[in-house]
């Protein structure tokens, strides 16, 4: 399975994009892990079932930590990927504990150089997946990477 995101710079357009689904704006989402009954989780069988969650628990931990006036900062940046990595996994693990997830986060200064991501994982396509979203304000980009494994 491969994933592949054009990630370019577009500095007159800051909007927040995702490769799975575009969300523009500042739109807010709030996950709640409680939205799912019991009978829910414990029937998940495929990443791609908890794809919107996934989202969610995105979204949910970016916004936690950026919002559309946050500055660049080289210095600010390991304290926020820290931040919003460990919200992210606290949260797909109450989401479902059926997967291994790995999270991955970059965040970049807007500038006019592009940026191009590519990933490819051996897994069981039936069951496994991932999520990328990419979130931007006028200074600085967030891309961040969900990759559930079954397990």
């Amino acid at each position: 399975m491969s994933s592949s995101s054009n990630l370019g710079s577009d500095p007159s357009n800051p909007t927040n994009k995702s490769a799975e689904n575009p969300v523009g704006g500042t739109t807010e989402h709030d996950f709640d892990p409680n939205s799912m009954s019991n009978g829910q989780i414990s029937s998940i069988s495929s990443f791609s079932s908890i794809k919107d969650g996934v989202q969610d628990c995105i979204i949910t931990s970016i916004n936690s930590v950026l919002d559309q006036s946050t500055e660049y900062n080289a210095s600010e940046v390991t304290t926020w990927v820290d931040s919003i990595t460990s919200q992210c996994l606290e949260n797909l693990r109450k989401l479902s504990e059926k997967f291994k997830y790995i999270v991955s986060v970059i965040v970049l200064q807007r500038s006019p150089a592009g940026f191009h991501l590519f990933t490819t994982c051996y897994w069981d396509q039936a069951n496994d997946g991932s999520v990328t979203h990419r979130w931007d304000n006028k200074n600085l980009h967030c891309v961040v990477v969900v990759y559930g494994v079954a397990y």
